[in-house]
């Protein structure tokens, strides 16, 4: 079973309307970025690879029926970023372009992640959800 079918039969929708509320409060809306799935990208691998370069993830949303997306917020501050992030590692978004000069970034090496330099300045995962899939490894 994957994870997030787990996510989905045990943990009802109102304590990820709880969790996702409390992580928008304090960090705001930000922005949305959204993913194909099927392609090899869970929500797991996503933010993993933006946790490790720094940027909260919140707001996670998990694919509905066979067509489906995957879902998250970064602060608006970081949103730049993370779709910079997210193309040069070849993550399928399928959000409105943040940034224009994402345009044309290709995927490519990324390089070692800043939390395997910076391990004292660690990115922690934002509410039950992300410290859930952090601890699930």
């Amino acid at each position: 079973m994957s994870i997030t079918k787990l996510f989905n039969f045990l943990i009802p929708d109102v304590l990820k309307g709880i969790d996702d509320a409390a992580a928008i409060s304090r960090y705001g809306r930000g922005v949305r970025l959204t993913w194909e799935r099927g392609h090899g990208w869970g929500g797991a691998d996503v933010e993993r690879l933006l946790l490790g370069r720094g940027v909260r993830v919140y707001a996670r949303e998990y694919p509905q029926g066979d067509n489906g997306e995957y879902g998250c917020r970064v602060r608006t501050a970081q949103g730049r970023h993370a779709e910079y992030i997210c193309r040069l590692a070849g993550v399928p978004l399928t959000n409105p372009l943040i940034d224009k000069s994402n345009r044309n970034v290709k995927p490519g090496p990324l390089g070692a992640a800043w939390a395997d330099k910076n391990q004292r300045a660690r990115v922690r995962a934002v509410g039950v959800f992300g410290r859930l899939l952090e601890w699930l490894g």
